[in-house]
């Protein structure tokens, strides 16, 4: 995710990390600087320090304890929203201790009327992104669009979008309207376009030595390496835990 450009893109990102800041300890005093841009007649100005916090308050979104892994006894929410700059859909699963992230996507959108575009990111998580956790179980969608909810219920619309209407009947799901300013997460994805990354770099290169200093400092490898040292052929006792009778 690129950082904010402007006031409105700023907003957007606080909006949803408010929605979690139970979640990322002493949130308010990390996110003073980003809020002081808000002020009334303050300049915009992005420096090391606003970026300093938007990076820490980035990485806390996309770390436990609010990122999770999919658990299928728990309901799961899908939320999308388009804005011009494109769109962005969220996998949220409803645990006993609070919402949970388990996917984000975004992508650019193409130039489509704003109803159309509303729709087209509802169609493109369910079948697409999403689609190895939605196909086959019920969700539950929130959408802040209307027009989404319309569409899926007219009886007649234009050939692209009764296309994808059509795909669509595939999954089974309920979708139901969200106010704009609730539906803050997806907004923040829509708006808040990622960088995308052209190389990866290695900054270090590790040979046959480096790997072997590495493992016996690690604690886990020094568990498997005492087995292996006491004549444990199948070195089970670490790897595997024992069977119950």
């Amino acid at each position: 995710m690129r950082a904010p450009k402007n006031v409105k893109e700023l907003q957007s990102f606080l909006g949803s990390i408010t929605f979690y800041k139970r979640n990322i300890p002493n949130m308010q005093r990390i996110a003073k600087n980003l809020y002081n841009l808000l002020k009334k007649d303050t300049k915009w100005q992005w420096t090391a320090k606003e970026n300093g916090s938007f990076e820490i308050l980035e990485y806390s979104l996309a770390n436990p304890p609010i990122l999770t892994h999919l658990n299928p006894k728990y309901e799961l929410e899908l939320r999308t929203d388009a804005s011009e700059e494109g769109y962005g859909a969220i996998l949220i699963q409803k645990e006993p201790d609070g919402n949970k992230i388990v996917e984000c996507a975004s992508d650019y959108q193409k130039n489509w009327h704003i109803n159309h575009k509303e729709f087209y990111a509802f169609f493109k998580a369910m079948t697409k992104h999403f689609r190895h956790v939605t196909f086959g179980r019920k969700i539950k969608a929130k959408c802040d669009s209307q027009a989404v909810c319309q569409i899926i219920n007219s009886k007649s619309c234009i050939p692209r979008l009764m296309r994808m209407r059509t795909e669509l009947e595939c999954y089974d799901f309920e979708i139901e309207h969200l106010k704009g300013k609730a539906n803050c997460e997806a907004d923040m994805l829509s708006r808040l376009q990622p960088v995308t990354l052209k190389k990866v770099l290695l900054t270090k290169s590790f040979s046959e030595i480096n790997i072997r200093e590495l493992q016996e400092k690690d604690d886990f490898c020094i568990k498997i390496n005492h087995e292996i040292r006491n004549n444990n052929q199948k070195v089970t006792s670490v790897l595997v835990p024992p069977l119950k009778k």
